[in-house]
């Protein structure tokens, strides 16, 4: 039973049985192999963008009104968008042509914009060159993404661990979209908790306020 709880994520990303996955999601992880994505990091994101880990289920196949519920074309971009910031992260393999060609594959492509899906700016063609962890502002390096240590080390967080997290959580009305996801450190995203961003801002503002008076 412990092996199974261990390697249950393998089971949704064999190409073999992702028959519930959208077609473009299978179509891309065929693709991107062979441009030499590694499948480790095609696994992390597919596990941490479509499938709910405590329903080992996809997030279209829920009822609508759960707050982990996300459409296939949500949870899809969201998935390209994971994919694009670890390509582009600190100290990540790829580069020169093959970054340029991995990455127009799951850019936005609107008007041969070369953003991220869901950027929600002006759309570009220049290349992002950087990924920055969406709560502290801290570069993100690849091999934080790619880490496989605990998320926790008895009582201490582990600093080079990052996770999938949401800038406005699901469980505070924030949705699972591209524009909502992005890599953030795992003590930030715990930090951050159930807090909606602007609430989370609020509180550290109050708690600089606070301290400052000693």
């Amino acid at each position: 039973m412990k092996k199974k709880n261990k390697n249950w994520c393998n089971w949704f990303v064999n190409i073999g049985k992702k028959q519930r996955a959208p077609y473009e999601w299978v179509s891309l992880w065929k693709d991107l192999l062979k441009l030499g994505v590694e499948r480790k990091l095609l696994e992390k994101v597919e596990a941490a963008s479509m499938v709910i880990r405590g329903k080992r289920t996809e997030r279209w196949l829920i009822n609508k009104k759960d707050h982990e519920y996300a459409s296939q074309r949500d949870a899809l971009e969201a998935t390209k968008k994971l994919i694009y910031q670890a390509i582009i992260s600190e100290g990540s393999p790829y580069n020169g042509q093959k970054k340029k060609t991995i990455l127009r594959k799951v850019a936005c492509g609107i008007s041969s914009c070369s953003l991220p899906v869901g950027h929600g700016g002006k759309h570009k063609k220049g290349w992002e060159n950087k990924l920055n962890c969406s709560i502290c502002g801290e570069l993100i390096a690849y091999k934080q993404i790619m880490n496989k240590g605990r998320a926790e080390r008895g009582s201490k967080l582990d600093p080079q661990v990052c996770t999938m997290g949401h800038v406005d959580p699901l469980t505070s009305g924030g949705k699972h979209n591209a524009g909502n996801v992005s890599w953030q450190h795992k003590y930030c995203n715990d930090c951050q908790g159930n807090l909606s961003r602007n609430d989370f801002l609020r509180l550290l503002t109050k708690i600089i306020k606070f301290n400052k008076k000693f």
